[in-house]
């Protein structure tokens, strides 16, 4: 989701230079819509892998299981982020 937020922010170079219109704004619109999907397909993986996080927390130190648990939230709040950075960028393009 992170690289696929980087890879739309990065036409904004040209989006300047055509005046935000054309076949750019098209372009970076697909993006955008790739990114949403990514970010879904993350919160899924995300669900995914707490369910198998919780089968197996019992045999797991009890410190490692909150780590990993932290971790997976911060991935998911990457991806998060990363759609709110394109959400950002499509309301560039709408004004």
């Amino acid at each position: 989701a992170i690289r696929q937020a980087q890879i739309a922010i990065n036409e904004l170079d040209e989006l300047v230079v055509v005046g935000f219109r054309g076949n750019e704004v098209t372009r970076v619109k697909e993006m955008i819509e790739v990114l949403h999907v990514i970010e879904g397909e993350t919160d899924e993986i995300q669900i995914k892998l707490r369910a198998e996080l919780y089968k197996i927390e019992k045999d797991l130190p009890p410190v490692d299981v909150m780590f990993i648990y932290k971790i997976i939230e911060w991935t998911g709040d990457l991806a998060d982020d990363a759609q709110s950075t394109g959400n950002r960028l499509q309301l560039m393009l709408a004004k």
